[in-house]
């Protein structure tokens, strides 16, 4: 079983090699038009994101972010959600990755095994951007 586990990756990588040579697509090729189109991709988001992150900080930084969480804090404590999590509350319905560098902050402040960063890895797994 181990080996079937271990060979999956490889054998996956090798099928769709042998795909692409018997429909006679240059699979080569195609793997540099998609890492050049995933670059445009990666320059087009990244100023957004910075922007986001600055944005998120600059909130935590003014303790805007803290005054938010009181506010919150009874309402979010009734529904079972650290009031810890208001910024990633705000981030994660406008941008994923703005979201996954918050929820990083918070899993690496307050630990992976904390009510935090579970609820905080539940809601970067379940819930989707807007824009």
């Amino acid at each position: 079983m181990e080996l079937l586990l271990d060979m999956t990756v490889p054998v996956l990588i090798a099928a769709v090699a042998l795909y692409g040579m018997l429909r006679r697509v240059d699979v080569y090729d195609a793997l540099v038009h998609g890492a050049a189109d995933g670059l445009g991709v990666l320059l087009r988001i990244v100023p957004s994101l910075i922007a986001l992150l600055t944005a998120v900080y600059m909130f935590r930084a003014s303790g805007a972010l803290e005054l938010a969480a009181g506010a919150l804090a009874p309402v979010l404590e009734a529904l079972g959600i650290p009031p810890e999590t208001v910024g990633l509350l705000l981030v994660r319905p406008v941008s994923g990755s703005a979201a996954l560098g918050v929820g990083a902050d918070l899993i690496t402040t307050y630990g992976p095994d904390s009510l935090v960063g579970r609820t905080a890895a539940v809601m970067l797994g379940s819930t989707e951007t807007t824009f």
